[in-house]
C-alpha cells in the first residue's frame, strides 16, 4: 500500500514532546496481521521522511493480555541536524549543543506498551566516521 502522510505529532509522553512533530512521510507500506497471536509485523522498509531515507520495521501485539511493541529505525546516512528534527523536544535539548559536519549512522531499538502508559525503552546508537563534531559553548 502506498502511503503519503502528514504526521503532525507522534507521542508516547505528551508531557515530553513529540516525535515526527509536522514531517511528512511517504513509503510502500507492507504489513501483516496474524489473527490468532494479535501480532502486527511490518517487515524492515524504506521510509522518507521529509527527503531523508530510512529503514523501519517493528511488531506491535494486540493481545488482551499484552500490547508489546518492538519498533526498530536504521538512517545509515542522515544529517545529523536532520536526525535531530526526528526527536522529541524533551531528546532533542539534550543533543542540540552538538554539531556534526557530514552525515552520520543511526540506529534505534524503540520497547513498550501500548497498554498502560510508561515510557518507551529506547535504545540508540550513532556512529561517525571521519567527521568533524563541535559544541556549541
Amino acid at each position: 500500500m502506498k502511503l503519503k502522510a502528514k504526521v503532525e505529532t507522534f507521542a508516547f509522553n505528551v508531557r515530553r514532546g513529540s516525535f515526527l512533530r509536522n514531517k511528512t512521510l511517504s513509503m510502500d507500506l507492507d504489513m501483516v496481521y496474524n489473527d490468532e497471536k494479535h501480532l502486527l509485523t511490518i517487515p524492515e522498509q524504506d521510509v522518507s521522511i521529509n527527503n531523508d531515507d530510512l529503514k523501519i520495521g517493528g511488531e506491535f501485539k494486540f493481545a488482551p493480555d499484552a500490547s508489546d511493541y518492538k519498533l526498530s529505525i536504521r538512517a545509515p546516512s542522515i544529517l545529523y541536524k536532520n536526525a535531530l528534527t526526528l526527536l522529541s523536544s524533551h531528546v532533542t535539548k539534550r543533543l542540540k549543543i552538538y554539531s556534526v559536519k557530514n552525515p552520520v549512522d543511526v540506529r534505534a531499538t524503540l520497547r513498550g506498551k501500548l497498554k498502560g502508559g510508561g515510557e518507551p525503552y529506547i535504545d540508540a546508537f550513532w556512529a561517525v566516521d571521519d567527521n568533524e563534531i563541535t559544541m556549541a559553548g
